[in-house]
């Protein structure tokens, strides 16, 4: 009887425990294949091969109130990207934000430091359900690279 409680227990560990550090990914976005990526909405982003972080794709914006959306995203925990602007110093800014309808947004984060080396961006988003997630420039070229969206 003990020596099948530990066998039980011993088979219990190696199923349960890789399970506890597994992540699920809402989004986890190249831009790779096909653009925009199905169910997103793109207003002036674009696709480009112009100094990707990883891969041969970066998405990019170049102009005033560019914007491109995610697809409806139930129970999000972390969102996660990197972003860099080209050599072109003209300040601008890239804003994320929330929404519930994709009609009136949140802002619930601004990055205006980017400098010509790729950066870490994250938010958590652990109070949030059923959002869409905005990426809205004002130009001047900025990248952005593996969007990730995190459910754990």
């Amino acid at each position: 009887m003990k020596k099948t409680l530990q066998v039980i227990l011993l088979v219990g560990l190696f199923i349960f425990i890789p399970n506890i550090y597994a992540q699920t990914y809402l989004i986890n976005e190249s831009f790779e294949g096909t653009f925009p990526p199905d169910g997103w909405t793109n207003n002036g982003f674009i696709q480009s091969s112009n100094n990707p972080r990883t891969g041969t794709k970066t998405l990019a914006a170049n102009g005033a109130n560019d914007a491109i959306y995610t697809l409806l995203l139930t129970n999000p925990e972390t969102l996660s990207f990197w972003y860099k602007r080209s050599s072109n110093t003209t300040a601008w800014t890239l804003k994320v934000q929330t929404s519930t309808d994709a009609t009136n947004w949140t802002d619930r984060g601004t990055i205006s430091n980017a400098t010509t080396t790729y950066q870490n961006f994250t938010l958590d988003l652990t109070s949030f359900s059923n959002i869409y997630v905005n990426y809205l420039t004002n130009g001047h070229q900025v990248h952005m690279s593996g969007i990730l969206m995190i459910l754990q």
